[in-house]
């Protein structure tokens, strides 16, 4: 399995329509930065929910090891 196969398989269908749609670039920097930037701009619960989502991919990132 390729690493981009690696990164594709640990997002869920909206993060994966984002990619699709040329949102976002298919790598984790890219994803963890849209995290970072829409929760700037969203109500504090939401905002909550995308910091948890961020570092929960950057734990599994971490541990198959797409980053450090």
């Amino acid at each position: 399995m390729t690493k981009k196969e690696q990164f594709l398989a640990t997002l869920n269908d909206q993060e994966k329509k984002l990619i699709k749609n040329g949102e976002v670039e298919p790598n984790p920097f890219s994803l963890c930065w849209y995290y970072k930037v829409q929760s700037e701009y969203a109500a504090p619960k939401e905002a909550e929910r995308m910091e948890r989502r961020k570092a929960e991919l950057y734990g599994e990132w971490k541990t198959i090891g797409l980053v450090e």
